[in-house]
């Protein structure tokens, strides 16, 4: 076990200082600009091959060196976080994690996404290197033939189609190494494909559906410490909720750091929120979680967008509804690719109890074309006035906030259409009581498109933005900076 963690730790060390070098921006620039010296000297050299410098030897010295330090980083991280995964299988089978279990992370959902991801990467980079070789060794072919001979000319040629290969492949592949070196080796792999139609809390399940096999153990293993040190007595899931829900709000700038600060003391206590949150040696604190939340929501923007909508309607007081006592939001993407498509569904009821209803999604040319999803909306309170979360009474504030959002009900459907379809298309959502009658009826549209390089591409980028927030300080409670600032 000891052997196998330190392996880990250096596998850990490796992975993440060449992954910081080969996302830097001048190891990008190289990376993708590595075949114009190639190009230009073999067009050089092609031109005037009498001339001294016209030497392909002389090329290579050049540009071999070059090459090498520019793509060794990209390989050094792929083989390290293969490496770290399987230390990572080998330690958790052995029961190396928080909770001292063994866990089996080749069974878990999932994991097959992971390694596929990791096997591109390392894909990647050998076809980059096959590039960077085959280019020498025609140099060196070059550099053995009668200069000026038929066969000298060809391998001249062919290291310009090589370079001018080597431009194109980093050009399409550049997204790939923006995702190295992420303090969470697998998490930008993985993909959720098995998940709750319905979400139990619509934070808390929307992010741990995000999250790769490894960390849903640190994460659930935080999120019971959460739940035993709280002095909120109504329960695990609103504990989880209300603390999301606030580290949510603090990224987000609805609240300043004390003011989320004081909310967290008195859900959780001060000494459990210096334990559990402003670690900054821990695998979940403050701002690693605050990632995890942002990361679900740059993957799912159209669940992000129903929060924002949500939370915009609390904090300004203007709640859209439906009828007297329903609140229906939905959300689909404009572009859904490679026939596959997210529609997200908020609901709200508002009075006492719980309320069966159907909700009927009708795809025209789906697989299926209709679904009926049978759910159970839990009653809240109407909203009359805006929240204030920084006003005096703040934990009654807090208190109808989480209500709010806490019994709303989201719902995840997967929509498929065959990858033939193309063009506009529309998607009928109904929202029906247990009787069957009507209650609200919503019609989007959404244009099929049979590539996703364009929407896979975005994705990176939200991902990798996000991925910063790991890098902010923690915040520091008041008593600290006066503390600090005596200290200057």
């Amino acid at each position: 076990m000891k052997r196998a963690e330190a392996q880990l730790s250096a596998a850990e060390r490796v992975r993440q200082r060449s992954g910081a070098m080969a996302r830097h921006s001048a190891s990008q620039l190289g990376r993708k600009w590595l075949c114009m010296p190639l190009v230009m000297g073999s067009v050089v050299i092609l031109a005037a091959p009498a001339a001294n410098i016209s030497s392909p030897l002389a090329l290579l010295a050049i540009w071999a060196p070059f090459s090498l330090l520019v793509t060794s980083f990209a390989t050094l991280a792929g083989e390290a976080t293969q490496q770290v995964l399987r230390a990572r299988i080998q330690l958790r089978a052995w029961g190396g994690g928080p909770d001292g279990q063994s866990h089996d992370l080749k069974a878990q959902p999932g994991l097959d996404l992971v390694q596929e991801g990791i096997n591109e990467l390392r894909r990647v980079n050998a076809a980059q290197a096959l590039l960077i070789g085959a280019s020498g060794m025609l140099l060196l072919t070059a550099s053995a033939i009668t200069t000026g001979s038929v066969g000298w000319n060809l391998a001249m040629l062919l290291v310009i189609v090589t370079g001018v290969a080597q431009g194109w492949h980093a050009q399409i592949t550049a997204d790939k190494m923006l995702q190295l070196g992420d303090p969470y080796p697998l998490l930008i792999s993985f993909v959720p494909t098995h998940h709750a139609t319905q979400f139990n809390g619509t934070l808390s399940d929307l992010v741990l559906a995000h999250l790769d096999p490894d960390l849903v153990i640190d994460w659930r293993s935080w999120c019971n410490e959460l739940v035993k040190a709280a002095l909120d007595p109504r329960g695990p899931r609103l504990v989880r909720e209300r603390t999301l829900l606030i580290l949510a709000l603090h990224h987000d700038g609805h609240l300043d750091d004390a003011t989320a600060m004081g909310h967290l003391d008195d859900l959780l206590g001060q000494p459990t929120v210096d334990r559990l949150l402003l670690d900054e040696g821990a695998v979940m604190n403050w701002r690693s979680v605050q990632r995890l939340i942002q990361h679900a929501l740059a993957s799912q923007p159209n669940a992000a967008l129903l929060l924002t909508r949500l939370l915009g309607d609390v904090v300004g007081g203007n709640v859209r509804r439906t009828g007297r006592d329903w609140r229906v939001d939905t959300a689909l993407g404009p572009v859904c690719e490679r026939g596959t498509g997210h529609l997200f569904v908020l609901v709200h009821h508002w009075g006492e109890g719980r309320v069966p209803a159907h909700i009927e999604i009708l795809a025209p040319g789906g697989e299926p074309s209709r679904r009926d999803q049978r759910v159970v909306i839990e009653g809240c309170r109407a909203l009359e006035a805006p929240i204030d979360l920084q006003g005096k009474d703040r934990r009654a504030a807090m208190d109808r906030m989480v209500e709010h959002v806490d019994r709303s009900t989201m719902l995840w459907f997967r929509l498929a259409w065959p990858t033939t379809l193309r063009g506009s298309t529309r998607v009928q959502v109904h929202l029906k009581d247990s009787q069957g009658r009507l209650i609200d009826a919503r019609v989007l549209r959404t244009e099929l498109r049979p590539t996703a390089r364009s929407s896979a591409r975005a994705l990176v980028r939200r991902l990798v933005t996000v991925r910063s927030i790991n890098e902010w300080p923690l915040p520091k409670r008041t008593d600290d900076l006066l503390t600090d600032e005596e200290a200057d």
